[in-house]
C-alpha cells in the first residue's frame, strides 16, 4: 500500500503543476510585436476594442516605431471614446507616414468630437485623398468644420467635394440635409432624409433629425 503524499509533496505538486500552466500560457501567448499585432486585429475584427488596446500597447512596448499599430491602436481609443489618446496615438501614426487614406479621415473626426474644427482646416483643408470613400468622409470633415465656424461658402464648397467622391456618403447627406434646412427648404431636407433612411435604415441620425 502506497502511503499517502506528505503535506510538503501536495505543495511541491500543485506549484510544480502551477508553474507548467503558466509555461503553457506563455508559449500560446503572443510575444512578438509582429504576433501582438495580428493578435489585436483578430480583437478589432470581434469588436473587442478593449482587448485590442492591450494587445496593441504590447507591441509598441516591443516596437515604439510601429506605424500600423499605432493607427489602430488610435482607432481603437477612438472607437472607444478616448478621443485625446487617440488624437496622440493617431498624430504618431501620420509622423511614421502610415497611410493618409486611413489616418487623416479618422483624425479629423477625432479633432471635430474634440471641438477643434480649426485645426482639422489648418491640417486638411487643401488635402485631396485619392480613394473616394476616404475622401468623402475627409472632405466631409473638413465641411463640418467650416460649418462650426459659421463659414458657410467654404462648407458647402468642401460638400460638394465630398459628395463628387462618393454620392451616397451617408454623413455628407446628413450635412446636407440639415444645410438645405438651414436656408428653409425644409421639404428638400426632408427629401434627403427619406432618401437616407429609406437607403440606410440603421441610420439613428438620420431619424433622429427627421423627428426635429
Amino acid at each position: 500500500m502506497n502511503p499517502c503524499p506528505q503535506p510538503t509533496s501536495r505543495r511541491f505538486l500543485q506549484r510544480a503543476a502551477i508553474a507548467a500552466a503558466c509555461a503553457t500560457l506563455l508559449a500560446c501567448s503572443p510575444t512578438s510585436d509582429t504576433e501582438l499585432l495580428a493578435s489585436a486585429k483578430q480583437y478589432l475584427a470581434n469588436n473587442d476594442s478593449p482587448a485590442a488596446i492591450i494587445q496593441l500597447k504590447s507591441a509598441l512596448q516591443q516596437n515604439v516605431n510601429s506605424a500600423e499599430a499605432r493607427f489602430l491602436l488610435g482607432k481603437a481609443l477612438y472607437d472607444t471614446g478616448d478621443t485625446v489618446a487617440a488624437v496622440v496615438e493617431l498624430r504618431k501614426a501620420a509622423e511614421l507616414q502610415y497611410d493618409d487614406t486611413q489616418v487623416a479621415p479618422l483624425l479629423a473626426q477625432a479633432l471635430l468630437r474634440q471641438g477643434e474644427p480649426r485645426r482639422v482646416l489648418e491640417s486638411y483643408a487643401s488635402l485631396t485623398l485619392p480613394d473616394a470613400q476616404a475622401n468623402a468622409s475627409l472632405q466631409t470633415s473638413v465641411a463640418l468644420a467650416h460649418a462650426q465656424l459659421d463659414q458657410r461658402e467654404p462648407a458647402e464648397k468642401a460638400l460638394a467635394a465630398a459628395l463628387e467622391a462618393d454620392p451616397q456618403h451617408v454623413p455628407a447627406l446628413l450635412l446636407q440635409s440639415r444645410i438645405t434646412a438651414g436656408k428653409q427648404d425644409f421639404a428638400g431636407a426632408l427629401k434627403l432624409l427619406q432618401d437616407i433612411t429609406t437607403r440606410s435604415p440603421e441610420e439613428v441620425e438620420a431619424w433622429v433629425f427627421k423627428g426635429e
